[in-house]
C-alpha cells in the first residue's frame, strides 16, 4: 500500500469518530421544531426557513473553507470551527426569542459545520487509496450519518427530561468533544496541499465536473426536505391517528427518525461497494431514479400504521443515500488535484444552496393544504414530498444525457495521478 493509502487508514477512523458527536448540534432543531412551532407561533414556511438558515451559513462559509484548504492546514480551519461550532448553538438558547433571532444564530452555526465537514472530507478523499477511495468516502459519510441520527436521537432523549434550552445547550458538549479527539488523536494530521507551491488562482474545472454539482444540488434538495420534516411527519402521523399526544409523539417521532436515519447509515457503504463494481454513473442514476419516486408518493402513506410508515421512511432513505459519497468521490476523481479543494467546497455549498430551499418549499406545500395556526402540525401530506422526488428525476435524468457522455470522454490529465477512469 503507498504511504498515502497507509495514512489514510491510520486517520479514518480518528476523523469518523470526531465527526460523530460534532454533528450533534446538526439536527437538534429539527428533533425540536414542533416545540419552536407553538412556542413561537411559527407558520411552517418560518419553522422550515430557521433550517434553511444554518445551510445558508453553511454555503456562505463552504466555499472559502474548503478552498482555504489548498493553501493552509486542514486541521486548524477544523479545530477553529469546532469551537465556533460550539459556541454559537450554546448562544442559540440564550438568546433566540423568535423567527428572525432564530435564523441568525443558526446560520451562524452553519458556519461552523462548513469548516469540520469539507476539510475532513477532503483529507479522506485526498489520501484514500485510488481503488478504495469510494469505500472510504463512504465509510467517512456513513460516520456523518450516524451522526446525524445521533443528533435526532440525543436531542430527543435531552428534551424529554429538560426544558428545551438546556437541551440545546447540552448538545455543544458534541463539538467539544470533536475538538478533543482532533487535538490528541491527531496531533501530527498534515495540510493537503495543491500542486506544488502555485499561489492563489480561479479554479478551473471540468464540464462533467459542473454537471455533477447540479446533481448533487438535485440529492441535496431530496435530502434536505427528508431531514427537515421527517420528525414532524411521523409525529403528526402519530397524533392523526390518536396513537399519541403531540408532547409524546415529538418524543416518539425523534426517537423513530434516529433510528431511521441511522439504520440508513449502512445506505453509504453500500454505494461505495457497487460504485467501485458497476461504476459511478450507473449507482448514481439508480439512486436518484428509485428514491425520486418514492419522495413523490410518500406523503400518500401519511396514516398508515405507524410501523409499515417507519419501514418506508427507511427504504426512502437507504436509497437516497446510496449515491453520497459517489458523487463526492467522482468530483475527486475529474477534479485536477490542484483544485480539489475548490471543488469539493463548490460542489458542498452548491448543494447545499439548492438544498437549503426544500424545506421552505415542502413548508409552503404544507400551508397551502394545512391550518398553521397555534403550532398545529400538519395533516394533509398528500403532495408535500413532490418538489424533491422531481429534482431527484431530473438529477438522474443529467446524469444519463449530460454527466455520463462527458465522463466518457474525459481522458484523464497528463501524468495526473489523482485522476482516473470511473
Amino acid at each position: 500500500m503507498t504511504q498515502r493509502g497507509e495514512t489514510s487508514t491510520r486517520w479514518l477512523w480518528a476523523i469518523c469518530a470526531a465527526q460523530v458527536p460534532m454533528m450533534f448540534v446538526y439536527a437538534n432543531y429539527v428533533a425540536a421544531l414542533p416545540l419552536f412551532k407553538a412556542e413561537w407561533n411559527l407558520t411552517n414556511v418560518q419553522a422550515g426557513t430557521i433550517y434553511t438558515a444554518f445551510y445558508v451559513g453553511y454555503i456562505l462559509a463552504s466555499a472559502v473553507l474548503a478552498t482555504a484548504t489548498d493553501y493552509m492546514s486542514a486541521k486548524k480551519i477544523y479545530l477553529a470551527s469546532s469551537l465556533w461550532l460550539a459556541l454559537l448553538n450554546f448562544m442559540f438558547p440564550l438568546l433566540a426569542d423568535g423567527f428572525i433571532s432564530a435564523s441568525v444564530f443558526r446560520g451562524l452555526t452553519g458556519v461552523g459545520l462548513a469548516g469540520t465537514y469539507a476539510p475532513a472530507l477532503r483529507l479522506v478523499a485526498e489520501y484514500a487509496p485510488e481503488g478504495k477511495r469510494a469505500r472510504m468516502v463512504g465509510v467517512y459519510t456513513f460516520f456523518y450519518t450516524v451522526g446525524v441520527a445521533a443528533s435526532i436521537y440525543v436531542t430527543g432523549a435531552l428534551v424529554a427530561n429538560f426544558e428545551w434550552r438546556t437541551a440545546f445547550a447540552l448538545t455543544s458538549l458534541g463539538p467539544a468533544a470533536g475538538f478533543l479527539v482532533m487535538v490528541f488523536l491527531l496531533p501530527t494530521l498534515p495540510s493537503p496541499r495543491g500542486d506544488g507551491d502555485a499561489g492563489f488562482e480561479l479554479p478551473r474545472l471540468p464540464a462533467p465536473v459542473w454537471v455533477l454539482m447540479g446533481v448533487a444540488g438535485a440529492h441535496r434538495w431530496e435530502v434536505f426536505a427528508f431531514r427537515g420534516w421527517i420528525v414532524t411527519f411521523l409525529a403528526a402521523s402519530l397524533v392523526m391517528t390518536g396513537a399519541e399526544t403531540r408532547e409524546s409523539a415529538l418524543q416518539v417521532a425523534s426517537t423513530s427518525a434516529a433510528l431511521i436515519i441511522g439504520l440508513s447509515a449502512v445506505s453509504k457503504l453500500i454505494g461505495g461497494w457497487f460504485a467501485d463494481r458497476i461504476g459511478r454513473p450507473s449507482t448514481i442514476i439508480v439512486s436518484l431514479f428509485l428514491s425520486g419516486l418514492i419522495s413523490a408518493s410518500i406523503g400518500l402513506a401519511f396514516g398508515a400504521p405507524f410501523t409499515t410508515l417507519q419501514i418506508l421512511c427507511l427504504i426512502w432513505v437507504i436509497v437516497m443515500h446510496v449515491d453520497a459519497p459517489v458523487l463526492v468521490v467522482l468530483t475527486t476523481e475529474l477534479t485536477p488535484r490542484r483544485h480539489l479543494g475548490s471543488a469539493l467546497g463548490i460542489q458542498s455549498g452548491l448543494g447545499f444552496l439548492l438544498g437549503s430551499l426544500s424545506p421552505m418549499v415542502v413548508g409552503k406545500f404544507l400551508d397551502m393544504s394545512n391550518d398553521s395556526g397555534d403550532g398545529a402540525l400538519p395533516v394533509n401530506w398528500d403532495w408535500a414530498f413532490i418538489g424533491p422526488g422531481i429534482a431527484a428525476i431530473l438529477g438522474a435524468i443529467a446524469t444519463v444525457f449530460v454527466a455520463r457522455r462527458f465522463i466518457a470522454a474525459q481522458k484523464p490529465p497528463e501524468g495526473d495521478a489523482h485522476a482516473s477512469r470511473p
